[in-house]
């Protein structure tokens, strides 16, 4: 099992660098959510520090941008990437690269026929979805894939290319800077996090999701993926930390669980022992 973390900045990347086995590159133009990551530095401070490197690409593209894409993916060929596009798999088959991508598609892939479908392309490994059950990864896990699954942080709900806070402040007359921001339902106590960037508007669930207590039923599963957007990086360094001592025998699960707990993390199961396929309410006549 490999422990892969997002870079979203220069700042404190040594860090970061020094606590994970993959770093996934988020930079302008090509990433959904990014901040200020220069994307040259960060190879050579991934080579220094002996981290596999992989570029997200996992934005969603309009044919006239198809092209930057391609350009961009031969300048980088030597190094590996995290898409969401079909059309940018194309770009990577005509290239000969598949080997060299992680299909990450948020939802997509909720099934067995899924997963055998996806991994049928020639992808490096493919992602699952965190909302099927804990049961179903555990079966995914025996199908001879390579696996990419996120097991903590902000689970990504929504994406729309369109930049609904701006347009939101366009029809209210407001004027307020995009940064920390939340939404509030109506008939809901929770927030829920949102960002807008150039590519687009990213909501999120308003809780972490944490696969501690069911590592040991991952052991197959290739890529362990750690989302650290809304988290400082101390609690973020220490969660997966945490993990690699699990990972590796030197902590168990018991005492793990223990120590994330001190930590105030707002964690929650999520979609673990409960399919998001619901039966549509009767309707009273």
């Amino acid at each position: 099992m490999k422990i892969v973390a997002p870079i979203y900045s220069n700042k404190n990347i040594d860090l970061l660098l020094e606590n994970i086995d993959v770093a996934l590159l988020n930079i302008p133009y090509f990433s959904m959510v990014y901040e200020d990551l220069d994307i040259d530095f960060a190879l050579i401070s991934c080579k220094k520090h002996n981290v596999e490197a992989l570029i997200s690409i996992n934005r969603i593209f309009l044919e006239d941008e198809l092209e930057t894409v391609k350009n961009f993916i031969e300048k980088y060929k030597d190094y590996g990437f995290v898409i969401s596009d079909l059309g940018v798999a194309q770009i990577c088959k005509d290239l000969g690269l598949l080997h060299n991508i992680i299909f990450d598609s948020p939802t997509m892939v909720c099934n067995s026929y899924d997963l055998k479908l996806y991994n049928s392309f020639g992808f490096k490994a493919v992602s699952i979805s965190n909302e099927i059950t804990i049961e179903d990864v555990k079966n995914y896990s025996l199908e001879n894939v390579n696996i990419y699954y996120q097991v903590f942080g902000n689970k990504l709900m929504f994406y729309s290319k369109r930049k609904l806070v701006d347009l939101y402040k366009e029809f209210r007359k407001l004027n307020f800077e995009n940064i920390n921001l939340s939404l509030k339902e109506e008939k809901r106590i929770y927030d829920i996090p949102i960002i807008q960037t150039k590519n687009g508007t990213f909501v999120y669930r308003n809780y972490l999701i944490s696969q501690l207590e069911h590592i040991n039923d991952f052991k197959s599963i290739k890529y362990l993926y750690f989302e650290s957007l809304f988290l400082d990086l101390d609690r973020f360094i220490k969660v997966v930390q945490i993990y690699k001592k699990v990972i590796n025998g030197s902590l168990d699960i018991k005492e793990g669980l223990n120590q994330m707990s001190s930590l105030d993390l707002n964690i929650e199961e999520g979609f673990n022992f409960l399919d998001s396929i619901h039966t549509k309410e009767k309707i009273i006549q």
